[in-house]
Order: structure tokens, then sequence, then C-alpha cells
């Protein structure tokens, strides 16, 4: 084969190549590659777009903020609650809420009977979000003497009223386990064990209840500017003062030796702490079930979050990172549960309210937290919550 040959096959294969790519081209057109790709690229402009908005909206609600919070010579709004985000200056797309209830004013030096102001305190949703149920059960022995004792229980309660004939029925059970169960105990087993033969326990599963949930929340917190600092400084006073109680005076009164005596122990009780309560503002709320109303158990403040300790000019920690530790008030039951279930309210604030305080009365500290006054128990206790039925539209 001469040389022009050899050199016409490569160019006929080199050929065969180009060809093959154009059908390959061909053929992502002809199943809208392109425009699945040009698609994409218009959705990521529109996004960015999106989020440019959301910003600039956000830096003239706290630019607005700001002017009015000088405007009232920082005084809040009567019954307005106090807000607080972290990041400060970044629009997230869902946020961990603690709303924390006003609690009543005991304290002598506060108009007695009036409600401390509510306070919201908004915050990135944690890296470390675990939601756990537990229900505790224990097993309990119902052997042939139960049984029997059950039996006769039943004879009693019945309208026939046939004792006679039910401890009759069941005499065999009672003494004959009774005297075998003694005869065991007396010979340390022996009896048992000579016969070869083991006592069965014939245990069920019998439920002890359900435990209160507990929940760890862990926060870092890298101020970028001094308002956000000031926002972090305000939110880690607010979750420990909160979760404390205070104090007030006790006074008893009454008459001695035909006088009227008063006699004043100080600070001879706690108020009990604010009420949180707690959800998803976003998507998320739709997706993943919320929480029952909590108390905070434990605030842990680390100032050099995990770094050598380091502070700006003005002595503010570069890094904070606050470990949080709440309960829940309520149990988890099955009512309790469709009100934050994400498949029952979807994420829907009201009709979340709505269904927790339809069996608000079943939790006392609830109740008077969230009303302000002494519980009046009038024996109603409800055993359902009902579901608005628009909920999670």
């Amino acid at each position: 084969m001469s040389y022009i040959d050899k050199l016409l096959n490569k160019f006929n294969k080199i050929q065969n190549k180009i060809d093959s790519l154009k059908g390959i081209s061909s053929k992502l057109q002809s199943i809208n590659y392109n425009t699945a790709i040009d698609a994409l690229g218009e959705q990521k402009t529109e996004a960015l777009e999106r989020i440019k908005e959301r910003r600039t909206n956000l830096q003239n609600q706290l630019e607005g903020a700001k002017r009015q919070k000088n405007a009232l010579a920082k005084q809040t709004p009567d019954g307005a609650p106090i807000e607080f985000v972290y990041p400060y200056h970044d629009d997230l797309a869902n946020y961990l809420v603690f709303d924390i209830r006003g609690r009543r004013n005991r304290s002598p030096d506060v108009d007695k009977g009036t409600m401390t102001q509510d306070k919201i305190i908004a915050l990135y949703v944690p890296d470390d979000l675990v939601s756990s149920m537990t229900v505790e059960y224990t097993a309990t022995s119902i052997g042939p003497m139960a049984r029997a004792f059950d039996q006769i229980a039943k004879a009693v309660k019945s309208r026939e009223n046939d004792l006679v004939g039910a401890v009759t029925d069941n005499m065999d059970n009672l003494i004959g386990g009774m005297v075998s169960k003694m005869a065991n105990s007396f010979s340390g087993g022996l009896t048992n064990l000579k016969a070869g033969k083991a006592t069965n326990p014939m245990e069920e599963q019998t439920l002890q209840g359900v435990p209160f949930r507990e929940f760890t929340f862990t926060f870092s917190f890298v101020p970028r500017s001094a308002a956000e600092a000031d926002q972090v400084n305000q939110i880690i006073h607010i979750l420990r003062d909160s979760m404390l109680p205070d104090t007030f005076n006790s006074t008893i009164s009454g008459a001695v030796s035909g006088q009227n005596v008063e006699v004043t122990a100080a600070d001879g009780y706690f108020n009990y702490p604010s009420i949180v309560d707690m959800y998803f503002d976003g998507p998320l709320a739709s997706k993943i079930d919320g929480f029952l109303p909590a108390v905070i158990t434990g605030c842990e403040v680390n100032h050099t979050g995990g770094l050598k300790f380091s502070t700006y000019e003005d002595g503010q920690p570069i890094k904070t990172d606050l470990t949080l530790g709440v309960r829940e008030i309520r149990i988890m039951s099955q009512q309790n549960y469709r009100a934050i279930a994400a498949q029952t309210v979807g994420g829907d604030i009201n009709a979340r309210e709505a269904a927790l305080a339809a069996g608000r009365k079943n939790s006392i500290l609830d109740t008077t937290s969230s009303t302000g006054e002494d519980f009046d128990d009038t024996g109603q206790v409800r055993v359902d919550a009902t579901i608005p039925d628009n909920a999670g539209e």
C-alpha cells in the first residue's frame, strides 16, 4: 500500500470519528440537552436575583427597625415582643424560633399581676438536629394466682355476683399456687429443682408512661459587625435570664391575742421561669415535626468557641459557642404529637397553637404560663385535640 493510500485511510478514520461526534451532538440536541442547560442557567440567575432582592428587603427592614428604635428612644411598645435574630445580616430560608413567654410579675418592685414582655429569638437551624420519642414498658408477671384473683374481681363487679362460684372455680389455682410458691421459697428453690421444673413467670409488657422529651442545641456565633455582636450578646443574656426563676416574698397574716400580725419571709418563694415555644419558620416546618412547650434546663457558653481565646478591640469574643438544653413540659401523647406533626399541621403555626390550646388544660404549668393566672381546676380534662380541617394547606 502506497503512502498516499495510508494517508487517505487515516483521513477516513478521522472523518468517521468526526461524524460520530456530530451524531452524538445531534442526539443530545434531540433530547433537549441544550435547553436543559439553558434552563438551569436561567434558574440560577433567577435564584441569585431573588437572594439579592431578599437581602435588600432585609437590610431595609433592619434599617427601618433601627430608625424606629432610635425614634422610640429605645423603648419597646407595650405588648410588642422583643425580637432578635442570628445571623443578623443574612436572610435564611429556615429558622429555629424560640418564642419566650412572659412571666407573671410577683416582685414588690414591679406591678404585681402584670406580665413581662414576650421575647422572640430566631436562630439558624443547627447541624445536629435529632428528634426522638420513647415509650416506657416494664415486664410484669401475670401468673396463675394473679389471673385467679382477676376472675374473682370480675365476679364481684358482675351483676350476677357469682362470687362463690368464681372462688370455687379458681380455688385450685389460688391454693395450689400459694402452696407451691411457699414450698419452693422455703426450700431455697430446691423443691422445683428436684422436680426438674421452673416457675413460668407468664410476663406481659405493661405500659409505664411516656417520659418528657429533652433536646440539646448547639450554636456557633461569629459576629461580623458591632450590630451583630450586640444581637449575640442580647440572645445569650435573654436565654439565661429567661431560664432562671426569680424570688418573691411570702407573707403570713393572722390574729394573735386579738391583734392582726403579719410575718413576711423575704424571698420565700420561687417564681416559675418562662415557658418557651419552639418552632421552625420556613419550608422546613412542613417537613419536620415540631416541639411541645418547654423550659430551658441548661445554657452553656464557650467564649473561645474551641479556638485560642481572642477578641476584637472592644473585647467582643471572635467566636462564641452556645449549648442550650430544653425539656418539654407536656408528654408526647398521640394527641400532642398530632398537634405538632408536620403531616397533620403542615407547619401552620396557627393550627399548631389551636391544637395545643385544646389540650392545654391537661398541663397545669402550661395553663398558668399561658394565662398568667393561677390554675383553676374545674375537673374537666381534654382527652383529644382537634386539628383544624384546613391545617397544612
